[in-house]
């Protein structure tokens, strides 16, 4: 019963908090290219942030969920398609 009831003020906080990180994002990305930036290079360092933002949330979640072969299997796996 408790959850139902956080459920219905988290759900609606959570997408307006989406919300507003995208129009910071929009309204940053806005300026930056108004002060003369490439678009090609705003697009490099958005998606470097986004990885260096995201990389330590995959690396901790992932160490709960599969075994060392599974994730050594999918470094392998993943070098193996940068190198083709």
């Amino acid at each position: 019963m408790a959850w139902s009831s956080m459920e219905a003020v988290v759900l609606p906080a959570s997408m307006v908090l989406v919300q507003a990180f995208t129009m910071g994002a929009l309204l940053l990305s806005k300026l930056a290219l108004n002060v003369g930036m490439e678009p090609f290079v705003l697009l490099a360092y958005r998606n470097l942030i986004g990885a260096i933002v995201v990389a330590p949330f995959a690396l901790y979640f992932d160490r709960y969920r599969s075994t060392y072969s599974t994730t050594h299997q999918n470094t392998i796996n993943a070098l193996h398609c940068i190198a083709a």
